[in-house]
């Protein structure tokens, strides 16, 4: 009995997409943050620090202009001493220009970069260059 009714109120929870088989699907696009920790492994208080309130900025700026999500609920280091934020949506464009200021305050480790995914290429920035 419990189990039905949790089927019955996620089906009423979850949006009907309508069919249209005439229109193409568009194929989401993000822009990906690796950033690197100095110290190789969990980063410094102030780097760690630095990504919460990023994640945080980026997370804000993305949501003004509608132009994408982030993905997962955390950042979190990685054992490979590297933090990871990423955004999804329409337009890699519109993301990287929602939050390219925000990056260009701040200053990244060597090999830190953005990973800007189009639907049929992705292109690369070092977050070091940016000025």
């Amino acid at each position: 009995m419990q189990e039905q009714f949790k089927v019955q109120l996620v089906a009423k929870l979850k949006p009907k997409a309508a069919a249209q088989p005439s229109e193409a699907a568009a194929v989401p696009q993000s822009v990906l943050l690796t950033i690197v920790y100095s110290d190789g492994v969990f980063g410094t208080d102030e780097e760690q620090a630095m990504v919460t309130e990023l994640k945080s900025e980026i997370e804000s700026a993305c949501s003004a202009a509608l132009c994408g999500t982030m993905q997962g609920d955390d950042v979190l280091p990685s054992e490979l001493g590297k933090a990871f934020i990423g955004v999804t949506g329409e337009d890699a464009d519109l993301i990287w220009a929602a939050i390219a200021d925000l990056l260009e305050k701040r200053t990244f480790q060597p090999g830190s970069v953005a990973l800007k995914k189009y639907a049929d290429r992705e292109e690369t920035v070092d977050l070091t260059t940016l000025v």
